[in-house]
Parts: C-alpha cells; structure tokens; sequence
C-alpha cells in the first residue's frame, strides 16, 4: 500500500472519532444554533395524535438569522379518524445558524416530541 493511501486511511479513522452525539431535552417551537463549529444533522421524532377532524403537523426551519424563518420541511398527520402516528424528520443546520422545529395543532390533535438527537460532524 503506498504512504497516500496509508495517510488517507489513517486521516478517515480519526476523522470518525470526532462526531459527537447528542440526545439534548430539546422542545418543540423552541429556536437552537448551532455553535459547535461543525455541520450539525439533526433528527427529530414526533408522536402525533388526531382527534379525527383536525390536523397535527410540525415544521422544519432553518437560517443564518433568528428566528428562522425559512421552511426546509414538514411533517405530520391529517385528520382521517382519530389515531396516533409516529413521524421522524431529518435535516442538515450549518455553522452558526438557527434551527426549530415548530408545531401546528387544531383541535384537541397533539404532537409530542420523542427522541432528538443530534450529530456534529467535522
């Protein structure tokens, strides 16, 4: 094996050891940034329950200013019957910029956060 390839090897390996992960209490309608100098994946589980008539969605947003304004996704149940739903959203939040994942509820319909856990990567 060459010394470059043996380099790059080397370089991955540690490269891996520093992602960080984090499972932080965070909470709905709250705004974050990410201020850990590295990129940021965030995952996000959502319990969602309709009541049969209304509808319980949440949103993604994700900018460079507060609040964070910019929808990069959403998620959610429709009303069609009452039940429950289980949903996870995935998404990229840059150096230094500000994240929320927002709820919208009608009725007596609810979303409840689960686990959010998020990864730094370098």
């Amino acid at each position: 094996m060459n010394e470059q390839v043996s380099a790059n090897i080397a370089y991955l390996k540690a490269q891996k050891d520093t992602v960080s992960i984090a499972t932080p209490a965070n909470a709905l309608d709250s705004i974050y940034q990410n201020t850990s100098g590295k990129i940021r994946v965030v995952t996000v589980s959502v319990t969602f329950y309709c009541d049969g008539t209304n509808t319980a969605i949440c949103y993604v947003y994700v900018d460079s200013f507060t609040p964070p304004t910019t929808q990069r996704a959403y998620f959610g149940l429709a009303s069609a019957g009452a039940r429950n739903s289980y949903k996870t959203v995935s998404f990229i939040v840059p150096v230094n910029y500000y994240y929320k994942v927002a709820k919208t509820i009608a009725g007596s319909s609810l979303a409840t956060v689960g686990p959010w856990t998020e990864w730094d990567l370098h």
